[in-house]
């Protein structure tokens, strides 16, 4: 069995590819083809053949990419995802920012996203809105604060835009949804 192959590019030090040591035994032939098509001098269809060994070379190496690409994502997936709902726990009612918790978490915005797209089924924005909708309707229906008060506790700077979310994310206004609740 060949040594495992990382191959490092020399435009960028950290561009490094990782051949799993299948694929580096099934490349090693075609490394050898491309190398005896190069060293052949005078045939005239060399080029072609030339371009086609070293283009299906490319074609592995960049699987091999993507695979290692994927499998770090589905490593970090479960790690970010809990990572997320942890800090959502804990400042729902400070940011409801994706960006806030990208950051946050060191990730952009769109991985978080497809993070808990893949995951959930909701966007991370949908996933914040549910979270803050749970809270919402948790002290409507089990306290005494007024709306406002309610809406100053989840972190809306106006009543008015605590009912307009919570009207658009339950499709009913606060003060209804108490009064059902508390029948």
């Amino acid at each position: 069995m060949p040594p495992p192959l990382v191959i490092t590019t020399r435009l960028r030090k950290d561009a490094r590819i990782h051949v799993p040591d299948r694929e580096h035994v099934a490349m090693q032939p075609a490394l050898e083809e491309l190398w005896d098509e190069y060293q052949r001098q005078s045939e005239p269809l060399r080029r072609r053949l030339l371009r086609s060994y070293l283009e299906s070379y490319l074609v592995r190496l960049e699987r091999c990419k993507r695979a290692e690409a994927d499998a770090e994502r589905l490593r970090q997936q479960p790690t970010l995802l809990t990572g997320f709902q942890q800090k959502l726990e804990h400042e729902f009612a400070c940011s409801r920012e994706v960006s806030h918790y990208a950051r946050a978490l060191g990730v952009t915005p769109k991985t978080l996203n497809q993070t808990t797209q893949r995951a959930l089924g909701l966007s991370a924005k949908q996933f914040i809105c549910e979270r803050v909708v749970l809270e919402a309707r948790r002290l409507l229906a089990h306290s005494s604060l007024s709306v406002k008060e309610i809406a100053f506790e989840l972190g809306f700077e106006e009543s008015t835009n605590f009912v307009k979310f919570f009207r658009r994310e339950v499709a009913v206004a606060p003060e209804a949804f108490r009064q059902r609740s508390s029948r």
